[in-house]
């Protein structure tokens, strides 16, 4: 559990946070690769909480290891959800 301002630490991800995430990290990963990934599999996840919320996953997929970072800010019609980037943690 996050606390504001706060980092938590690693964990495995629930069953709503990979139904929330896998799009978005499907999508991303298919621009970066120009091909839709066949494999999109969160591993780890922790969070930091500030005037947004921010994820960091480790999410593994047929081209390797990334560490992506997700931002997720309240907005007028709802909260969104976006990519800030990534860092590979594996070498090809």
């Amino acid at each position: 559990m996050s606390r504001p301002g706060g980092v938590s630490v690693y964990r495995s991800p629930s069953a709503e946070e990979i139904e929330r995430f896998t799009p978005v990290l499907r999508n991303y990963i298919t621009e970066k690769l120009g091909k839709e990934p066949k494999l999109v599999e969160i591993r780890r996840i922790n969070s930091q909480v500030t005037d947004k919320l921010t994820y960091i996953l480790e999410v593994l997929h047929e081209s390797g290891v990334w560490k992506i970072t997700l931002s997720e800010a309240p907005q007028d019609n709802g909260v969104t959800l976006s990519v800030v980037g990534h860092e590979s943690l594996t070498v090809n």
